[in-house]
């Protein structure tokens, strides 16, 4: 049994917490004033469905020369969130300013939440670490300037954590379980992966807390995919299949695994099937659109396809085909790029526009490192709820390396590399010269 020394610390004062908050809403709303993103926000595909949602043409797609058909891609949650701020202020730099100043705020519930996790799992000494560094993090300070569903789906994976953090910890009871299914189910709305991530931490409550979890375990189940159901109900409904939050798993598994295949989303062969997955790909439409970059299986299986509603659902059926078969007959080269998605992960991507910014990639390879260091110094002093943190990473590591990765898959795992680099700050803290830091690491590394 791992000893649990960090939880029962309290030499920090938590007063500094409202300081550390305030700090981080000063600076986040500097970068949203010298960007401006809200005079020409840039909402990629969640801008059409947000709109036709604000003319109450429901969550569709409006494809050219056709009638507006149910969306299935994407998860809706952020078409909604920003439809409701086009009912309110119009469809303006009005509604863009909202939006942006709403996610200023959930920027602060994730310091907040960092902090009072940490004081669940680590201590007040590591939590006033943890949480100023998540009120300074690059990436994380920048995250409402973009218009994109991370901004609600890390709050929302957070406050799951923290919740089920207190009844594992037995600090609280089922209400915790409760509200941490609600969190979880408002998730998935988000976040399409987090389908696994239901039954990971389910499971984990009955890690960490044995039999007696089994009935909050399924209650945790059962209103998490309550929340979910009238979703998937309405997928069922339009298109006859079963699909609880979206249809896109097999274009992300062959944008990651095939010949071309570079570790992220960044080449032209997966930009011409994104393309290609709303287009009649029939005839010679696929030349006058430019999608030549496909591989011929694939343009030959696409034509053979009705450009109807439920085409695009078919076509990722295709690319699902084809890039299990590529892996079950490459395994050398999808280990290869497997490896190569996990440096992306914990490093820098030189590929991805965004993953090649210094202010991203030098605080993300930092943090990789001070994460990694305070696991090796700290791990011993942590019992079996830390898992909470950890398992949540390896999933997106994981996840990753069968897909692609791109900087948000990393960026919602930032929080916790930061918890585990705050595991220093106790270490730190009792150092009296130079050496004491580096030599327990040597130690525990030898």
């Amino acid at each position: 049994m791992m000893r649990s020394a960090y939880r029962d610390t309290t030499s920090a004062d938590s007063t500094v917490l409202p300081y550390i908050l305030l700090a981080a809403g000063i600076i986040r709303a500097a970068v949203v004033l010298l960007l401006r993103t809200y005079r020409t926000p840039l909402l990629w595909e969640v801008g059409p469905l947000a709109a036709n949602l604000y003319h109450r043409l429901g969550y569709a797609e409006q494809l050219p020369g056709q009638q507006p058909w149910p969306a299935i891609f994407m998860p809706p949650g952020y078409a909604f969130w920003v439809a409701a701020f086009y009912k309110v202020f119009g469809m303006g730099p009005t509604a863009y300013i909202a939006i942006q100043v709403c996610q200023i705020g959930l920027g602060l519930v994730v310091v907040l939440l960092v902090y009072k996790l940490a004081v669940i799992l680590v201590g007040h000494d590591c939590a006033a670490a943890a949480a100023a560094m998540t009120a300074l993090y690059p990436p994380l300070v920048y995250l409402p300037v973009e218009f994109h569903a991370i901004n609600l789906y890390l709050p929302l994976e957070m406050a799951c954590i923290y919740f089920l953090a207190e009844f594992a910890t037995a600090r609280k009871g089922t209400t915790s379980v409760f509200l941490a299914a609600v969190c979880m189910g408002g998730l998935l709305l988000f976040r399409a992966e987090a389908l696994a991530l239901v039954v990971i931490f389910a499971a984990l409550l009955l890690v960490l807390r044995g039999k007696s979890a089994l009935i909050p375990a399924l209650w945790f189940l059962l209103i998490s995919f309550a929340i979910l159901a009238p979703w998937t109900i309405r997928n069922y409904v339009f298109f006859r299949s079963l699909i609880p939050v979206c249809q896109s798993s097999g274009t992300n598994l062959w944008i990651g695994n095939n010949p071309l295949a570079t570790g992220d989303d960044r080449y032209q062969a997966a930009d011409d099937v994104r393309s290609a997955l709303s287009k009649d790909t029939k005839g010679d439409v696929a030349r006058e659109f430019g999608l030549t970059q496909i591989p011929l299986e694939i343009r030959e299986s696409f034509r053979q396809i009705p450009f109807d509603k439920d085409s695009l659902i078919r076509k990722d059926r295709v690319l699902q085909t084809v890039a299990v078969r590529f892996i079950e007959s490459q395994p050398k080269q999808f280990l290869r790029v497997a490896l190569k998605k996990s440096f992306y992960f914990f490093f820098v991507d030189f590929h991805h526009e965004m993953g090649r910014r210094p202010v991203y990639w030098i605080p993300a390879s930092l943090l990789s490192l001070l994460a990694l260091a305070g696991l090796v110094l700290g791990w011993r002093d942590l019992d079996k709820s830390f898992l909470l943190v950890i398992v949540p990473i390896l999933f997106s590591v994981l996840l990753g390396a069968v897909v692609f990765v791109i900087p948000r898959y990393r960026i919602v795992n930032d929080p916790l590399l930061i918890l585990c680099a705050a595991l220093l700050a106790p270490a730190i803290k009792r150092t009296r010269d130079g050496d004491a830091l580096v030599d327990p690491l040597v130690r525990r590394l030898s």
